[in-house]
């Protein structure tokens, strides 16, 4: 009777310890698992995809659709050429005021170029 309650509590414990082990493996596994560079994990539903960040996800009657890496690329360079258009604006704003301020300060130096003048004679 003895022998068999040790054999049950031996079959017990390495059934606990397989169970610690593999629950362990699975945490370092599933840390290891990196995303690269520049992409994100999405799911949807019980799926999970590595997509390019910024990539569109349709689901419609259970049915899911991911962006292309054509229409993704071809998206963002839209919108990185918006980007260039807005800060070209940009710039070509902050020259003018860079002139205006450059006139401002010209006439200032003037100014105060006849003003001294005005009071050595």
């Amino acid at each position: 009777m003895k022998k068999n309650i040790i054999f049950l509590l031996i079959i017990i414990f390495i059934f606990l310890a397989t169970f610690v082990i593999a629950e362990d493996y699975k945490k370092t596994t599933v840390q290891k698992q990196s995303v690269p560079a520049g992409t994100e994990k999405v799911k949807v539903g019980s799926v999970t995809y590595t997509v390019p960040k910024g990539t569109a996800i349709s689901s419609k009657d259970g049915s899911t659709a991911v962006e292309s890496f054509k229409h993704h690329t071809q998206r963002k360079l839209l919108q990185i050429e918006e980007n260039i258009a807005g800060i070209e604006l940009r710039l070509t704003q902050l020259e003018n005021q860079i002139g205006q301020l450059k006139q401002a300060l010209d006439e200032i130096k003037k100014a105060q170029a006849t003003q001294k003048s005005g009071d050595k004679k």
